[in-house]
């Protein structure tokens, strides 16, 4: 069994993941999965006005899967936040800085 779940997206230049919710934890648990944490670098080719995609490159990196086993629903909290900090650490490595052309445009 396997099943997909994503964080809320997060557009902030700073490189931090939104706070996770606590569904796929649940489910994570209840069913003894392993967490296989997923992400995907910053990129720069998404239209926010129209949500539309132009040409552009990404990384994707699969990183080493978190064990669930030793948590419980009372220390669901401790797995959330090592996910997010694994997740948030691998995000910057791969995420290139923000071009300082657009940098420039934020300001104006």
């Amino acid at each position: 069994m396997s099943f997909f779940s994503s964080p809320p997206p997060s557009l902030r230049r700073d490189l931090t993941l939104l706070p996770f919710k606590k569904g796929a934890f649940h489910m994570a648990l209840d069913a003894g999965m392993d967490i296989l944490p997923v992400v995907i670098s910053q990129y720069d080719f998404l239209d926010p006005a129209t949500l539309t995609f132009d040409d552009g490159e990404a990384t994707i990196r699969v990183l080493r899967p978190i064990p669930t086993a030793g948590y419980t629903k009372e220390t669901m909290g401790e797995l959330i936040e090592r996910t997010r900090d694994t997740m948030t650490e691998a995000l910057r490595e791969v995420s290139r800085p923000p071009l300082v052309e657009e940098e420039g445009k934020k300001d104006k």
